[in-house]
């Protein structure tokens, strides 16, 4: 991919969401715009390093580092909707009493497995960072299970909390809202290549699922970092076999 004409295009991108969205405030329009048109290629283009990186590969500062800019990214979200007039309900930060909520993170949990277990089957192969950013030494796996705990709060809050409502808000439609936050989702796992982002972008929509029906983000986001967690604590060999 040509980084100038790829550039020029997610601008473009972004300034088509923008004037599609006049429903939105402004910093909820603007951070859609830019979820929706040059985050992609920025993702797109953070693959394309991470496949020189040299091997072994930093893990525990890729972690720390990956940690920091969801955090940052969750933030940003939060405040785009708070000062956007989103309520805690148009992010989904609505509580659930604890038998639903074990029941739908259970729920989402099992539509992962499906997922993962057909692309498993499909034959599909994992790109050599992953192989290398799986954690080996008890501090990795430390630093990792914060990871995994910080992926499933910030990302399900970005994507499946601020986009998809504000999506659903601008457009009108709930469709729209789950396929492009679904497809942005997806294109944050480019390092995996296309069946890795495919994967995740399939992920993603089956997250939406309990947020959709109990209107509560937080079996989503239970259910991601266990996701996490097990893919990279206890599934990493037979997920890279």
């Amino acid at each position: 991919m040509k980084s100038g004409p790829a550039w020029a295009a997610a601008f473009a991108a972004g300034a088509v969401v923008w004037s599609a969205a006049p429903e939105l405030q402004m910093p909820a329009r603007l951070l859609t715009a830019t979820l929706l048109g040059p985050a992609p290629v920025a993702f797109l283009m953070q693959a394309r390093v991470t496949d020189s990186l040299p091997a072994p590969v930093p893990r525990v500062s890729i972690y720390t580092g990956t940690m920091l800019v969801l955090w940052m990214l969750a933030v940003l979200a939060y405040f785009a909707a708070e000062f956007s007039d989103f309520t805690m309900r148009d992010l989904g930060l609505i509580p659930l009493p604890l038998t639903q909520m074990a029941v739908w993170t259970l729920g989402a949990l099992a539509a992962a497995a499906l997922i993962l277990i057909a692309f498993k089957a499909a034959g599909m192969r994992e790109t050599a960072i992953m192989h290398e950013i799986i954690p080996v030494t008890k501090l990795e796996k430390f630093v990792f299970f914060g990871l995994s705990i910080s992926a499933g709060i910030c990302e399900e809050l970005a994507f499946r909390g601020f986009l998809l409502a504000a999506v659903t808000i601008a457009s009108g439609s709930v469709a729209a809202g789950v396929v492009l936050s679904s497809i942005a989702f997806g294109l944050l796992h480019a390092h995996q290549n296309t069946p890795g982002a495919a994967r995740a972008a399939l992920l993603g929509a089956a997250l939406c699922i309990p947020l959709l029906i109990t209107g509560s983000i937080y079996p989503a986001m239970a259910a991601h970092a266990l996701i996490d967690i097990a893919g990279g604590l206890w599934l990493g060999k037979w997920m890279l076999k």
